[in-house]
């Protein structure tokens, strides 16, 4: 099982991607874009994998061996072809003491500067090793996101998607099918971190190419508002962090190829990477509307280097790279909603929970929230990015995204979607990045006042990696480094026993929701056993191994519920309608009154037992959190 969980790591983070760039012959720059576009596109061709099995009932394990049995012959048959054309690969190489003899070169704000950006890269290290094992545990991971993944691994399209777009689940689902296990939620969601961890070396990347701190500064405040606003969302299973990764790596190829010859690649890269955040979120559909926008206009400015038939190839291929990415999805949802398959989400998300609230009392919020009812560091943090985001207008790096992207998009938040701040989430890269130009321009003025703070700070790093670093051959190493890799991963594959792994997950999924409410529950089924169906609005209660066939999820009247979640609602009295196989309550306080009277009058009449009552306080939602344990057949 290690083996083939290891196996579909590399499916959704590598393989497939690596092999596609290969064959196309993509004009690459560096190992960054390798690793970093094999990632992006390994994501994307899983997702329409999985789609074009599924729509014909075929996503089963065979298939999958066979398709990765394919792959592996075309990586042979690339090693093979790298091996005849290129016989002396080099590769870029930094040894630590040419790391401090790069810092002696660099004024010492820079210094620091860069040795910040690093050690957030570390961190961003460290959550990855640190979520590897877990299981998914938040709530809309939990109910949604990874039920649809499960959803898929079953060989059928996911149920109550409403209009989410599914690029993250179906990838989670493959390793699922692979390992032909859904308990094990370990490898699918071991991918979550590096989607944040490639948007730093995006950063980096564009530092060392444009020879700018900038950039350096930006990859600063970008790891400053995750850790400070999104942290919870790097490992979680949210897949806000994807889509801002998405949406940034289709603006990074235009900055990185911003002053290169006019290339065809790079407008395809474009417009793929901005499907990919389609169709991770809906708030992506806005940036895949900025890339067409842009695409258009870059083609027709260069139409002079285009014959027409070359630009017609384009637009074809451009338009048919949406419509099978993005468009067939959504087309396929508003049907099912249209005939009632599925449901819509939108009037709830943009109307209903605001609750009556008209476009100036939702502006109003927003400014009560993120700027007056904040933390004194999220404030701080709020106040200075409004501020450097002003200046950044300044800069014409960052002017135009700010005005065309930016604000548009901060203002539509504001209006629509402002009841979560991970709906902003999108804009992470592009608010550190267009933040850091306006300390630039900052600075330079500062220049004008006190010349010499240039002496120990200046926007030009003044150390060229490309031309002052050394490359070093590897070649000669790669067969040994890579038997050792083969060699530790059998050795992990044969002493890693299977049940210890399915223990360890299934472990950790007793721990979801209340783990101390579950105590209560597995302790009361060891002793006295536990016959029967449990009727509760205890939604966590089926995601516990022992419990997921014997628990029915209600949202009883009266309980404020999630819409996204799916649950039985009843009319009427539900206790008129509990089926003879129903032996047991687990409720809420958030019940209505009159249910609650009900329950405490039965349980005052002896026709129900109370068996325990449970109680814990919610710090988030600043809350008691009640629930009462009830058998009610004698």
């Amino acid at each position: 099982m290690f083996f083939l969980g290891l196996l579909s790591f590399f499916q959704m983070t590598f393989i497939p991607g690596f092999i596609f760039l290969k064959l196309s012959k993509f004009k690459l720059q560096n190992k960054i874009q390798i690793v970093t576009y094999s990632f992006a596109l390994s994501l994307l061709y899983n997702y329409l994998l999985v789609f074009f099995l599924t729509t014909i009932h075929i996503y089963k394990p065979l298939v999958i061996y066979l398709v990765i049995l394919l792959e592996f012959f075309l990586l042979i048959y690339l090693i093979y072809r790298e091996r005849i054309y290129r016989n002396n690969i080099k590769r870029f190489c930094i040894y630590p003491r040419q790391f401090l003899g790069i810092l002696k070169k660099i004024p010492i704000v820079n210094m620091i500067i860069f040795i910040l950006s690093f050690f957030v890269f570390l961190i961003l290290i460290v959550y990855f090793f640190s979520n590897l094992g877990k299981v998914f545990n938040v709530w809309d991971a939990i109910f949604s996101w990874n039920r649809w993944a499960v959803d898929w691994s079953t060989n059928q399209l996911p149920v109550l998607t409403y209009e989410y777009p599914q690029l993250l689940p179906a990838n989670w689902s493959l390793s699922y099918v692979i390992i032909q296990n859904t308990d094990v939620q370990a490898f699918a969601k071991a991918i979550m971190p590096l989607f944040s961890i490639f948007t730093t070396l995006l950063f980096f990347d564009l530092a060392k190419k444009k020879n700018n701190l900038a950039y350096f500064m930006g990859l600063i405040i970008y790891g400053l508002i995750l850790y400070s606003l999104y942290r919870q969302f790097i490992t979680s299973g949210y897949v806000d962090i994807a889509v801002s990764f998405f949406a940034f790596l289709s603006f990074y190829v235009y900055v990185y190829n911003k002053k290169e010859e006019f290339g065809i690649q790079n407008i395809i890269l474009i417009t793929i990477f901005a499907c990919a955040a389609a169709i991770t979120k809906q708030s992506g559909l806005i940036v895949l509307l900025f890339a067409t926008v842009y695409d258009i206009w870059y083609l027709y400015k260069n139409k002079k280097q285009l014959s027409k038939k070359v630009f017609l190839k384009v637009i074809i291929l451009l338009i048919f790279i949406i419509l099978i990415v993005v468009f067939l999805w959504y087309l396929i949802k508003e049907i099912q909603i249209v005939s009632g398959v599925d449901l819509s989400s939108i009037k709830y998300c943009i109307h209903d929970i605001y609750k009556g609230d008209n476009l100036i009392q939702r502006l109003n919020n927003v400014i009560q929230k993120y700027f007056i009812s904040r933390s004194i560091p999220e404030r701080i943090i709020s106040i200075f990015m409004s501020f450097f985001l002003l200046l950044g207008l300044f800069k014409k790096e960052s002017r135009w995204i700010l005005i065309i992207f930016i604000y548009p998009f901060i203002l539509i938040w504001c209006f629509f979607f402002s009841y979560d701040h991970r709906n902003l989430a999108v804009l992470l890269p592009f608010l550190a990045y267009s933040s850091a130009f306006g300390i630039n321009f900052f600075i330079e003025k500062v220049y004008k006042i006190w010349p010499g703070l240039k002496k120990i700070m200046n926007f030009k790093l003044m150390y060229n990696f490309e031309k002052e670093s050394f490359y070093v051959n590897f070649r000669k190493y790669n067969i040994f480094l890579t038997i050792i890799a083969i060699f530790l991963v059998l050795i992990l594959s044969f002493t890693i026993n299977d049940n210890s792994i399915i223990e360890q997950q299934l472990s950790l999924q007793r721990q979801l929701g209340y783990p101390a409410l579950n105590d209560l529950i597995y302790k009361y089924k060891n002793e006295k056993g536990i016959e029967g169906q449990i009727i509760t609005d205890y939604w966590h209660l089926g995601l516990l191994p022992e419990f997921k066939d014997s628990s029915r999820r209600i949202a009883f009247p009266g309980v404020d519920c999630n819409s996204n979640v799916l649950a039985i609602f009843y009319d009427n009295d539900p206790f008129d309608k509990i089926s003879s196989d129903t032996n047991y309550l687990l409720l809420s306080n958030r019940l209505s009154e009159e249910i609650l009277e009900k329950i405490n009058k039965k349980i005052i009449d002896g026709e129900y037992n109370l068996i325990f009552e449970f109680e814990e306080y919610v710090l988030e939602d600043n809350r008691l959190e009640e629930y009462k344990f009830i058998k009610i057949r004698k």
